[in-house]
């Protein structure tokens, strides 16, 4: 089995439990919790694929009999013994593996669980509705949870919708038919509140899942929360959403929820790694970039942001040196041809001057970008482009130094397309005026090379003075 640093992973751990950590198993997922997912079938942990109890058969009817099944105890004993057996623990075996012990779930998610003193009993019941191939049995899954119920002190439900979902509304009625004093506290990670009520069970806990209808979400879950619970806005940055974590940041803040920034998911999986090299260096230096608004009243996330880009800039380390030694596989690439996004001409992001010139030199550097070329192209298309090319400098500073850099028939397009608005500007100041010419008209005039050279720069410093 791969060898473990037991040092790096209490490390982590202490900053969740403190000094107890120590005394615990390498992982204590197999010893605290059962995940029950919506076929029927049992997992020790939530990053596993590793089924340990079968969708049919008997002994899955009764979870209190899988938790102290034959499977559950072999796993418990390795992990008791400091070793992670690969088939089981491929995930967090990956994240150790990049440096990114903080998001192993055997610290991430179940670092804080601890076993109960003497007791083989789990505390805590994961039941996953999101993974469904076949149409869920949710009679029969109820039962399965109404086994175990009664020794739980935790039960978390895993669903896009959950108040949709009729096993939901057989836990509920389970949860209901229980003492408020015994009864497991209720946790739920969901994408859509909508169904739930706010005369109906209260979940302690609400981990939403940001995406783009995450907003309204928000405010729904703050109206269903337990008055003492909180809210989770869970995170995932990859090459098509990067630039939406500070509007996140900020309606978190606003609305009071905790934010969760991950580069990795609970499989070990990093989206970002997807893309090309070059750019993910782009993108780590664009999160540096925009540190400052996170240390603001607007951000409310600092520790949170630091975290993420110390994991970002080790992931971009971590592939720079595989590359480099030759190896075409990254440990927790999972397909590959992502390409970064950037945020449209009518985004926010784009519409505040200090943001958009920190993403402007943030580019500057990567012109032969593909994906700033067909970016570039794209906004070409837009009805109101020359309006906004025409008060936004940058706009057309960037243009110009696309279609510099890539003599090819795309560069030509935008130096001819843009050539409508591409004109004369003066700041008002009595400062010389400028004027921008297409790659198409100095192809066609063949000027000196080294004159075209000396114009492009001389018209990147006085862009940059227009904008000062």
């Amino acid at each position: 089995m791969p060898s473990i640093d037991r040092k790096e992973i209490d490390r982590a751990r202490h900053a969740i439990l403190g000094s107890e950590a120590d005394e615990l198993p390498l992982c204590t997922a197999p010893f605290a919790s059962l995940v029950l997912d919506a076929d029927g079938g049992v997992r020790a942990c939530e990053a596993a694929t590793t089924v340990l109890a079968p969708p049919s058969g008997s002994a899955a009817e009764d979870l209190r009999r899988v938790f102290h099944g034959a499977e559950f105890a072999s796993l418990r004993g390795a992990l008791t013994e400091g070793l992670l057996p690969p088939d089981h623990c491929a995930a967090c075996l990956r994240c150790l593996a990049s440096d990114l012990t903080e998001h192993a779930s055997l610290v991430r998610e179940y670092g804080g669980l601890e076993p109960r003193a003497g007791s083989e009993i789990p505390r805590h019941l994961l039941v996953h509705l999101d993974n469904a191939e076949e149409p869920i049995d949710a009679e029969r899954l109820v039962r399965r949870v109404e086994s175990l119920i009664d020794d739980l002190e935790e039960i978390e439900v895993v669903a896009d919708a959950p108040y949709r979902e009729p096993v939901f509304a057989g836990i509920q009625q389970l949860l209901y038919a229980r003492p408020e004093e015994s009864r497991p506290r209720l946790v739920l990670r969901l994408r859509d509140c909508s169904g739930a009520s706010r005369n109906g069970l209260r979940p302690a806990r609400i981990r939403l899942i940001a995406d783009a209808a995450f907003q309204s979400t928000l405010a729904a879950c703050h109206d269903v929360v337990a008055k003492d619970g909180e809210v989770v806005v869970s995170f995932l940055l990859d090459g098509s959403n990067w630039f939406e974590v500070f509007a996140i940041s900020r309606d978190c803040a606003a609305a009071g929820a905790k934010l969760e920034l991950r580069a990795a998911d609970a499989t070990g999986r990093a989206p970002i790694v997807e893309l090309p090299l070059a750019e993910q260096r782009a993108l780590s230096t664009l999160l540096g970039s925009f540190w400052s608004l996170f240390v603001t009243p607007a951000g409310s996330v600092p520790d949170a942001y630091d975290q993420l880009r110390r994991e970002v800039r080790q992931l971009v380390i971590d592939h720079a040196d595989r590359e480099a030694r030759g190896g075409r596989d990254h440990a927790l690439l999972d397909g590959a041809g992502a390409n970064l996004a950037l945020p449209g001409i009518e985004h926010a992001m784009l519409r505040d001057r200090r943001l958009a010139m920190t993403l402007l030199h943030a580019l500057m550097g990567m012109p032969r970008s593909g994906t700033l070329v067909e970016w570039c192209e794209a906004q070409l298309d837009h009805a109101q482009f020359a309006e906004i090319a025409d008060d936004r400098p940058w706009i057309r500073l960037m243009l110009q130094r696309v279609t510099a850099a890539m003599p090819t028939q795309a560069a030509f397009r935008l130096g001819v397309n843009s050539n409508t608005f591409l004109k004369s500007k003066t700041n008002g100041l009595g400062l010389e005026v400028l004027i921008i010419i297409s790659p198409y008209k100095l192809a066609k005039k063949r000027p000196n090379p080294l004159r075209i050279i000396s114009l492009i720069f001389s018209m990147h410093h006085k862009l940059l003075i227009l904008l000062g």
